[in-house]
């Protein structure tokens, strides 16, 4: 079974992440690694990875090495659930880097990567930058701004040109949006540099290469017009009620979206962002 791994720098934004992360992998069936990339624990292994605890059901085992207030929270929360209870694993490192990263990745395996963001920039010593993260992890990474509502997903959104569409992107997010019977919206932007397409050949093309491959009733597109992406971003934020926008990493209007500086989101980008490598 596949796990969703959040970094926990010991944060504010950090824990609210989690909430989201303990959310998704009830609803998704997988299981939860809390990665502790901040706080140097006193062990005598030099560097070493540990797992510090575990749930499995009702059942809890933890190690007396240390003590993590997030992790207990997590566990608390997780017995009280009714349904499936995803397996919780802590781990600890000495050195968080993005080699290490991409081997826990592969090695666990990993199938998304859950990040907080805080409201305003912070520079940590031991924080993986947005971009170091995506160069190495060959999953994506979901990036929670401190101020954003942990809820269902009603609305998925993920924004690209038709004409370059991913159908793996497509296929991870049918497997998040069924479990909350979530609308999955493709928003077609123009990729830059090219002219936009008619409103005709954009249905096609969504109907002839998108819904014959993907097999869900609630996947929908829609042809964005506006040129200006901080007004089209609270369009499809604000009015359209997105609870989850999904983008590309470096592409498709990636920059503009993002801002110059990803570690924090712009103001606009009030809800939770997935990032795919590109």
């Amino acid at each position: 079974m596949k796990s969703i791994l959040v970094i926990n720098d010991f944060s504010a934004e950090a824990e609210h992440a989690a909430e989201l992360a303990l959310s998704l992998a009830r609803n998704t069936g997988a299981n939860l690694l809390l990665w502790n990339a901040a706080r140097v624990v006193e062990e005598t292994a030099a560097v070493a990875l540990h797992a510090s605890a575990h749930t499995h059901g009702d059942e809890t085992v933890k190690n007396n090495y240390d003590t993590n207030p997030l992790l207990e929270r997590l566990i608390m929360e997780n017995s009280r659930h009714r349904g499936f209870k995803p397996i919780i694993t802590s781990m600890n490192t000495y050195s968080f880097t993005p080699n290490h990263l991409a081997d826990v990745v592969v090695k666990q395996p990993i199938w998304m990567i859950v990040k907080g963001i805080a409201e305003y920039e912070q520079h940590r010593a031991n924080e993986l930058s947005t971009q170091s993260i995506l160069s190495k992890a060959c999953c994506p990474l979901l990036l929670v701004p401190q101020s954003a509502e942990i809820k269902d997903l009603e609305k998925i959104v993920y924004t690209a040109d038709l004409r370059y569409c991913r159908l793996e992107v497509l296929q991870l997010l049918k497997r998040l949006a069924q479990p909350f019977q979530s609308q999955l919206l493709v928003a077609h932007m123009p990729a830059k540099g090219l002219p936009d397409i008619s409103d005709s050949y954009a249905a096609t093309l969504f109907t002839d290469e998108i819904c014959s491959n993907i097999d869900y009733e609630n996947l929908y597109f829609n042809h964005i017009k506006e040129t200006d992406v901080p007004k089209a971003m609270d369009v499809l934020i604000n009015a359209m009620h997105t609870d989850l926008l999904v983008l590309i990493n470096r592409r498709f209007h990636f920059d503009e979206i993002m801002g110059s500086a990803p570690d924090q989101l712009p103001a606009y980008l009030t809800v939770p962002v997935l990032v795919f490598p590109c």
